[in-house]
C-alpha cells in the first residue's frame, strides 16, 4: 500500500502457492473496483500482445492495441501474472520510457511506430485523464501495473534487466509459516463440525 501511495507499480515475487495473485486482484479491487484486468505472460509475447500492432479490416489495415494500451484506454489498473515467463524487455519496450514518469513527468512521450486510420503517429503520454483521442494512450498518475514473479521454476523463465525493475517496488510473498497453516487448517475442520482437529492437525 505505502508503495502504491508513492506512485510505484508492483511487482509481487515469491514461490508457486502463496497468493500473489490474490493479493494483486485484492489491491485492485479496493482501488479501482472491477476497472482492471488480469492477463498471463507466456514466453511468445511480443510487442504486439502488449503494445498492439496492424490487422486487416475491411479498409486495409488497422491498428489494434495490446493489453496495455487498453488498460491505459480505461485507466483500468493491469494485472500481469507469471511476468517472467516472458521476455518482458522485448514485449515492453515502447513503455519503458513512460513507465520510469511520474511527477513533473507530464511531457514524457513514446511514439510508436504504427499510425492511426488518419495517419497520425500512435503515441503513449503521461496526462492527467485518460485519453478520447483515437491515437493517443494516456498514462494518468493513478494508473498502476503489477506484476507477479515465479521464483521457483528457473529453467522456463526469463531474466528481468535493471532497467524494467527499477521502475517496480518489487515486494516478497513468502510461504506462510507453519503455525499459520496449523491455524488456516484448523478453522478449515472446526467450520465442518470435525471433532479431534488436533488428530489431523499437529
Amino acid at each position: 500500500v505505502a508503495s502504491l501511495r508513492a506512485s510505484k507499480h508492483l511487482l509481487l515475487g515469491g514461490p508457486p502457492g502463496t497468493g500473489k495473485t490474490t493479493l494483486a486482484e485484492a489491491l485492485c479491487r479496493a482501488v479501482v473496483g472491477s476497472n482492471y484486468e488480469v492477463t498471463t505472460a507466456t514466453a511468445d509475447w511480443t510487442t504486439f500482445d502488449t503494445i498492439g500492432g496492424y490487422l486487416p479490416d475491411a479498409h486495409g489495415l488497422k491498428f489494434v492495441p495490446g493489453v496495455a494500451l487498453r488498460s491505459l484506454r480505461t485507466a483500468g489498473w493491469l494485472v500481469i501474472d507469471e511476468v517472467n515467463r516472458a521476455d518482458i524487455d522485448k514485449a515492453f519496450g515502447p513503455l519503458f520510457t513512460v513507465l520510469s514518469g511520474g511527477e513533473g513527468m507530464a511531457a514524457r512521450t513514446s511514439v510508436l511506430p504504427y499510425t492511426t486510420s488518419d495517419g497520425k503517429p500512435v503515441t503513449i503520454k503521461w496526462a492527467a485523464t485518460p485519453s478520447d483521442s483515437e491515437g493517443t494512450y494516456a498514462i494518468t498518475p493513478s494508473w498502476r501495473l503489477i506484476g507477479t514473479l515465479n521464483i521457483s521454476d528457473k529453467a522456463s523463465l526469463f531474466r528481468l534487466s535493471f532497467a524494467f525493475l527499477r521502475r517496480f517496488a518489487v515486494i516478497d510473498v513468502p510461504l506462510p509459516s507453519e503455525d499459520h497453516y496449523r491455524a488456516l487448517f484448523t478453522r478449515w475442520f472446526e467450520a465442518l463440525g470435525r471433532e479431534n482437529v488436533e488428530v489431523f492437525v499437529s
